[in-house]
């Protein structure tokens, strides 16, 4: 009878053990889990803040054969989105003024995401102490909506050429709202960026109705604030952005919080347009994220 007691006990506490260890393996996945959430949360914001006319134009029925082409045809634009662009009387120390507005309807699916809101932009090109052009883009987002996450914020980017070449300067926020009112935001100020912006004004001044968009190299530091009111420091290498691609093609971000024991890296890939990102948490193995699908999936478990 003690032999089967002493057995019994034995199993209790095998299962115990067995029970435990899987709780801790529960317990590990779901911080992973999280984890991945607060990355892709901040790839979905980036994205707005790097690229909002691309982040929009990019893969819509209307725009794939110019995104397919290289290049954004502005008179194609029409119908989901809407697009209005007129020119605007320019004054010092404007010479050029040019101003659009994107607006979508509820029922506009961009990227295989339902989305609505507007976006107002103005560029203009302006001359600076030393009579050098430049060119200065003003953004304003109101209640961008994908699949029920609103986003608001501006973005001001100033791109011109310096003696050692194009370059552009970007400062601005974005603050995206869940239905339970929940929010996320980025906050950067003076991101850096090098530019080829020759040809676009030259297209510009010209008139042309078919605009060849620049890329962007971002560098520089960010903070990221995600629903939990967790602050990250945010840092953009070599981060590369067309504006013809909803996504950046190439770059790694590193999202790191010391006190939460968090560090991910955000790789956007070879140069591919499209909207896999991987990434790698501290410790683990890196791992693909289809950013389209996970918005559709889990705008609403961050």
């Amino acid at each position: 009878m003690k032999k089967h007691q002493k057995l019994c006990s034995c199993l209790m506490i095998a299962a115990l053990c067995v029970s435990g260890l899987m709780l801790g393996g529960c317990k590990k996945a779901q911080e992973k889990k999280h984890k991945l959430s607060v990355a892709t949360g901040a790839v979905v914001n980036s994205m707005m803040v790097t690229n909002p006319t691309g982040a929009l134009f990019g893969g819509s029925s209307n725009s794939a054969a110019a995104q397919e082409a290289g290049v954004q045809t502005m008179a194609a634009l029409t119908g989901c989105p809407v697009v209005k662009l007129y020119l605007q009387a320019s004054t010092p120390p404007a010479v050029f003024t040019q101003n659009i507005t994107i607006t979508y309807a509820p029922d506009c699916i961009v990227n295989g995401i339902a989305m609505s809101g507007t976006v107002n932009g103005q560029w203009a090109v302006k001359l600076d102490d030393e009579l050098q052009l430049y060119l200065e883009t003003d953004l304003e987002v109101d209640n961008m909506t994908m699949e029920g996450l609103v986003t608001n914020g501006s973005i001001n980017q100033k791109l011109y050429i310096q003696k050692n070449g194009p370059f552009a300067q970007i400062d601005g926020d974005m603050t995206t709202t869940h239905a339970d009112g929940r929010t996320r935001s980025i906050v950067y100020d003076n991101l850096t960026a090098e530019v080829s912006i020759a040809q676009f004004l030259e297209d510009l001044l010209g008139g042309s109705s078919t605009l060849e968009v620049p890329s962007l190299v971002i560098n520089g530091g960010a903070t990221y604030t995600d629903e939990d009111e967790n602050t990250y420091a945010m840092d953009f290498d070599n981060v590369t952005q067309q504006f013809t691609c909803p996504m950046p093609t190439s770059g790694i971000v590193h999202l790191v919080n010391t006190a939460e024991g968090f560090d991910a890296s955000i790789d956007y890939g070879d140069g591919t347009c499209d909207s896999i990102v991987t990434i790698t948490l501290a410790g683990e193995e890196p791992q693909e994220v289809d950013v389209t699908e996970y918005v559709n999936k889990h705008q609403y478990r961050f």
